[in-house]
């Protein structure tokens, strides 16, 4: 067997301990179990491990529960002479005539207040109720009475015109009637013809009778500033420079095969003809490709028939960059497009 405490082999004629608690059985040297000598028997001997495992104290699962104590009890000997001091002092003599002082001080300011408060109301209603008396009466009559005027007052609605005025025009609009108020003093005689005068037309009269006038005016366009483009036709006779081919583009995308198979294909598309033929950089699992071609082989590689199943393709469109704000170039670029025009 082993020493519990040490593991190693317990001998024969070596003095040990074997533990009795229940079914533990637990074996110690002698010296492991920190004992020198057998002074304890062996039937109830019981190992460190199983003492500390035992609960201290006892079980105390049929122990009844006690009644409730009181607060005096709990309370320390200082909180007890504490509240004993308390006591003494409110039963004191004095110290109930001082409190039955204060709260009799305390209702009589109370009363005064409330006195006070009805005085200042008093007098107020005195001093304002005479004057109001007074003029009661006046202040009733002011509210029927109704404002006249001095002037009548007349409202003028202006008809505006179907079509654009010019200086020549004359215009003649109807005045409808108005209902005037009438006043203790007639200054101004309504028959009488109105003329308005306009700031940007000077020849713009109104009279009180007569139809509008209608004319029509025409909206001519304005011409395009950019002149269409020309196409050199001189030959080799006449000079030695030499031009790129006009081309057009086509995008081409949602394709597998690579940039060299794409150029081979353009070559047997357009046998005669430049190609150009750029890899885009796409946002899925395909390719992008810009294609350049001659303008006769144009309408022959934008046919459907010629591009495999799931291949879309349509023609380049070109972007204009949004011009950026405040800067010297965009600047000097619409002074010299204004000097120009």
């Amino acid at each position: 067997m082993d020493c519990a405490a040490c593991r190693c082999v317990i001998i024969e004629n070596e003095e040990f301990l074997r533990c009795t608690f229940e079914n533990c059985h637990k074996m110690y040297h002698l010296l492991c179990a920190g004992g020198k000598k057998l002074t304890e028997s062996i039937s109830t001997w019981v190992c460190p491990e199983c003492l500390c495992a035992t609960k201290k104290g006892g079980d105390n699962c049929l122990t009844p529960v006690g009644i409730s104590k009181s607060h005096e009890v709990k309370t320390s000997h200082f909180e007890r002479k504490k509240y004993l001091q308390l006591v003494s002092e409110i039963l004191n003599t004095k110290k109930l005539w001082t409190i039955c002082h204060l709260r009799a001080l305390r209702e009589e300011m109370a009363g005064l207040k409330d006195q006070l408060e009805n005085a200042c109301m008093h007098r107020s209603a005195a001093t304002i109720t005479p004057p109001l008396a007074k003029n009661a009466p006046q202040l009733l009559n002011q509210d029927k009475m109704t404002y006249t005027p001095s002037e009548p007052i007349t409202k003028i609605t202006k008809t505006k015109p179907k079509h654009k005025l010019t200086g020549d025009d004359a215009l003649d609009i109807n005045m409808t009637p108005t209902d005037a108020i009438e006043a203790k003093r007639q200054t101004a005689n309504l028959t009488e013809a109105v003329h308005c005068h306009v700031e940007h037309a000077p020849t713009l009269s109104t009279a009180l009778s007569g139809p509008i006038v209608e004319q029509i005016s025409t909206v001519v366009r304005r011409r395009n500033s950019r002149p269409p483009s020309l196409s050199g036709t001189a030959g080799p006779d006449v000079t030695t420079l030499k031009a790129v081919e006009a081309r057009k583009h086509i995008h081409l995308w949602n394709m597998k095969s690579g940039l060299e198979e794409i150029r081979e294909y353009i070559r047997q598309l357009c046998p005669n003809g430049t190609f150009t033929v750029e890899e885009l950089s796409s946002r899925g699992s395909y390719k992008s490709y810009k294609i350049g071609v001659p303008v006769a082989y144009y309408d022959h590689c934008m046919s459907a028939n010629v591009w495999p199943v799931s291949a879309r393709l349509k023609a380049w469109i070109i972007y204009k960059k949004p011009a950026k704000p405040h800067s010297i170039d965009n600047a000097s670029q619409s002074f010299r497009r204004t000097m120009h025009q």
